[in-house]
């Protein structure tokens, strides 16, 4: 057994911990995990596999809190956001209740 291996230890009360626990998103979740034990392994003077997948990670979740959400809740916002960009674009393909629009007024 190598007894240089490293450990890593989770303290279950703290705030980032208990987000994981209460994460229903399996994807978000998996983030939230891989978040903890990035940070854990550059504390302790380790590399990342990946430095820009845990930027994109940090980055989405300082975008949401500094939106005033609740980290994991942008998922939510974003398919609000393309319902409505869908509605808008539905609406711009119909017929106006008038019976036209004004070029095809001008046309008769």
């Amino acid at each position: 057994v190598d007894s240089t291996r490293p450990i890593l230890e989770i303290n279950p009360d703290h705030p980032m911990v208990a987000r994981l626990a209460e994460e229903t998103d399996s994807a978000r979740r998996q983030d939230w995990a891989n978040l903890i034990f990035d940070q854990a392994l550059l504390s302790e003077g380790g590399k990342l596999d990946d430095p820009g997948v845990f930027v994109r990670r940090m980055n989405e979740l300082i975008v949401t809190l500094a939106q005033g959400g609740k980290p994991g809740k942008r998922t939510a916002k974003k398919k609000t956001a393309k319902k409505k960009a869908a509605k808008k674009a539905e609406n711009k393909g119909a017929e106006p209740e008038s019976g036209g629009s004004a070029a095809q007024a001008g046309e008769d």
